[in-house]
């Protein structure tokens, strides 16, 4: 007789912080588990950058505004909430995710 095995899938878990906030009080530098990261508030959602000292580039991650979908390879491949998705999450469950009414323009970020 065959047995097999599920592997249960643990929620992400870690820290995050705002680092600094624009004039508006909306947050544009966040840290998620001591990873700097960059945040825009998009109409449609919003945006997170990182540099990659190691791979030496600019990784640039967009999140749904329903905060259940990232573009990051956790969440592709993976097909669950990545941190990303619930750090964003945390913030504004917290109150600490101010969304201005003035979002930010959408900039071409090279890809």
């Amino acid at each position: 007789m065959k047995t097999t095995s599920t592997k249960t899938r643990k929620t992400p878990t870690g820290t995050v912080k705002v680092l600094d906030r624009r004039r508006d009080g909306a947050a544009c530098k966040i840290l998620i588990n001591n990873a700097e990261y960059r945040l825009d508030h998009l109409n449609d959602g919003f945006r997170v950058m990182r540099f990659d000292a190691e791979a030496y580039k600019v990784l640039v991650y967009e999140i749904d505004a329903d905060l259940m979908t990232c573009s990051c390879p956790d969440a592709v491949n993976r097909n669950r909430r990545c941190k990303h998705c619930l750090a964003i999450a945390a913030l504004k469950e917290r109150g600490r995710l101010v969304v201005s009414v003035e979002y930010a323009e959408d900039r071409d970020y090279p890809r």
